[in-house]
């Protein structure tokens, strides 16, 4: 019999429409059912394209032993973690209070109400390296909720005043001056800490950790620059020719198992290919190497051909799995390339793509790289082509499953980063991509200054965006404006910035919550908006937002919100800083925040594009209903480029270079 989810929304939820277990959607029915039946709460929380999510499933939730005690002893919620991200939020956060590394699928028992007693991730089917069996761990959790309840609701009100001290662990007890040297410092600290060999931070597993490397972007222009640039662009190598990165069909996975970004976990994400197109593109403006160009023109391949929806906009996820195995879709053997390209073309191939006799993955298989370059412009061409053919044959196996949900924050960060793409390789495709994407959004996931998460199937699932969907459609907006000239886009964003800090924003606590003021909370604690993850912390989008639209339009509305966060939030201590990344580039964008302002005339596209590629600067013009359009003009028919912060300009250049020494200055 299917349970409660057949009719969600969510694939993820429908996925375990046909379990056993007598899953409930997140909501106000299952808590109170918990009460009424003095049962605890078991909340699984995953997403479709999670791996360990799918194992999981089909080792004890697919189980009718399993699945019949679970029944017994629980009242069960399946949560997706992309529809629902401030329920995520609130139990990863408490899974790190336990002192317990987060992941998915994350597992939590929980009192009637909601708060967890105990958490963890994967449980195995049988006891397994020290790991308890999911069954025994089930009745232990139901036999301590009945015969220790008072030891049950100490730990569940402990993990409540841990996520009170956690949220403490992110302010600063005391004020400090906003300087550049925190950015600094925590720049040096990223360095330290990066893979000198791989690049990326740490080892195994390896994540693209975005809003540390935009940190080390920003640090790169900043005093020992140099460092920061080296650590940033040999992490983007890294990615780029790695096996993270698809070389035959485009577009990056999760991350990667092993710490040379070799072996990747397979699963693609919409929103780390958002931002790793903005990474691409950066490096591409640093050194013009054209393996950067590559890796975006095949990324934005993989989101026309495998992730645009008809009626506009992007999906959010594709699966690791498909047949029941990781990465079968992406892999290849020695023999399989021969029997595609014939022997000659495909030791050519094996060589230049890392496919060897024992293979990089299990059982001789062999996960694509492309770290050797080829030689000459004909071992290139040849290597182009038999690329096309390996896709070829690739796609006429069965394909990992889609997540055709369209989530908000995703999709806006897709924008950013096409347009940054556009700014940077000057390809008119990206621009019209990014364009067509922002009216899908505000279609159908935008009413006035009110943003929805998500749509299914171009119809938008009436549940109010979180901080982060608002945060990073106003930053996408922006980004917009500025690349089409329009103010009608930079006017949207100025009013989604009213209307973040009218719904998110707590004057008194000096807080960004994670749910809007109006959105039902049946969490135990409303979870604040402090840690960067996959995706940077809302706080900190919104934050960077307030600081490009005061200093566009030369105004100072926002300069208290921003001033009195910054100063009691940023990190005191250097380790803190890793986990607030995004966070002191808000900080570096309020102290070196720059606006180009470009008249209309001659030359005026060059002016622009060498802003846009140096990078971290707002380029507008006479397009900005702004008073920084006071006294400026063209001279001679010759466009002007000033160089303004805020409000205070500096004397106008019509020459590019001079542009490019005044930004570097």
């Amino acid at each position: 019999m299917p349970n409660k989810l057949r009719q969600e929304a969510s694939l993820y939820l429908r996925q375990h429409a046909n379990d056993p277990v007598e899953w409930h959607p997140w909501g106000a029915e299952p808590l109170a059912l918990a009460a009424e039946q003095n049962k605890p709460l078991f909340v699984s929380i995953g997403y479709s394209s999670c791996h360990w999510c799918h194992v999981m499933a089909k080792e004890s939730f697919a189980n009718e032993t399993t699945a019949a005690l679970m029944n017994k002893l629980f009242v069960n919620i399946k949560v997706d973690r992309e529809q629902h991200p401030e329920v995520d939020a609130f139990f990863m956060n408490s899974i790190q209070v336990m002192g317990e590394g987060g992941g998915w699928p994350l597992s939590a028992f929980c009192i009637p109400n909601g708060t967890p007693y105990y958490m963890g991730t994967y449980f195995p089917p049988t006891d397994r390296r020290g790991m308890p069996s999911f069954h025994r761990t089930l009745e232990e959790m139901a036999r301590v909720f009945h015969e220790e309840r008072a030891g049950v609701e100490e730990n569940a009100a402990a993990i409540i005043i841990g996520l009170e001290n956690l949220n403490t662990y992110f302010k600063r007890n005391e004020k400090k001056p906003l300087t550049s040297e925190l950015v600094i410092l925590a720049g040096k600290k990223i360095v330290e800490q990066s893979d000198k060999v791989n690049g990326g931070l740490g080892g195994a597993p390896k994540f693209p950790s975005v809003a540390t490397l935009e940190l080390l972007r920003r640090a790169s222009q900043l005093e020992f620059g140099s460092d920061a640039k080296e650590a940033f662009l040999l992490a983007a190598h890294g990615m780029a020719t790695g096996g993270i990165f698809d070389h035959l069909g485009g577009g990056f996975a999760r991350y990667s198992v092993d710490e040379k970004w070799t072996v990747p976990h397979f699963e693609k994400l919409l929103s780390d290919n958002a931002q790793l197109l903005s990474v691409m593109a950066e490096a591409l403006a640093m050194t013009e190497d054209n393996v950067f160009r590559v890796a975006i023109e095949k990324t934005v391949y993989w989101l026309k051909s495998e992730m645009a929806f008809e009626k506009g906009g992007f999906f959010s996820g594709i699966d690791a799995d498909s047949e029941g195995q990781e990465g079968a879709f992406y892999l290849f053997s020695k023999s399989e390339v021969f029997d595609v390209l014939g022997k000659s073309r495909g030791l050519m191939f094996a060589s230049a793509h890392g496919v060897s006799e024992q293979g990089n993955f299990k059982g001789n298989l062999s996960v694509i790289t492309g770290r050797k370059k080829p030689t000459n412009v004909y071992e290139q061409k040849e290597l182009e082509g038999m690329r096309a053919e390996l896709l070829a044959y690739r796609n006429k196996r069965v394909k990992p499953q889609v997540d055709q949900k369209q989530l908000a924050a995703w999709n806006a960060l897709t924008i950013s980063g096409l347009c940054r793409a556009y700014q940077v390789c000057g390809e008119k495709e990206y621009l019209d991509l990014a364009i067509e994407t922002a009216h899908f959004l505000k279609t159908t996931m935008i009413s006035g200054t009110q943003v929805y998460r998500m749509s299914q199937d171009g119809t938008q699932v009436n549940k109010e965006g979180v901080l982060r969907d608002y945060a990073c459609v106003t930053q996408a907006m922006l980004d917009l404006a500025e690349t089409m000239e329009s103010n009608e886009w930079f006017q949207n964003a100025r009013a989604l910035c009213d209307s973040m800090l009218e719904k998110f924003y707590d004057d008194e606590k000096n807080v960004f919550w994670v749910t809007s003021s109006s959105d039902e909370l049946l969490l135990s604690r409303r979870p604040e908006s402090n840690q960067d993850g996959s995706i940077p912390a809302g706080a900190s989008i919104a934050v960077d937002c307030l600081v490009r639209v005061g200093d566009c339009l030369a105004i100072d509305n926002y300069l208290p919100v921003i001033e009195a966060y910054l100063g009691s939030r940023l990190p005191g201590n250097q380790g803190t800083a890793l986990a607030c990344s995004s966070l002191l580039s808000a900080l570096d964008g309020y102290l070196h925040n720059k606006v180009v302002y470009v008249t209309n005339g001659e030359g005026a596209s060059e002016l622009r594009q060498t802003a846009w590629r140096y990078g971290g600067a707002s380029v507008v013009g006479e397009w900005l209903e702004s008073s920084l359009s006071v006294n400026k003009d063209d001279s001679e028919g010759k466009a002007q480029a000033y160089l303004c912060n805020r409000g205070e300009c500096r004397l106008a250049t019509s020459k590019p270079e001079e542009l490019l020494k005044m930004l570097k200055e």
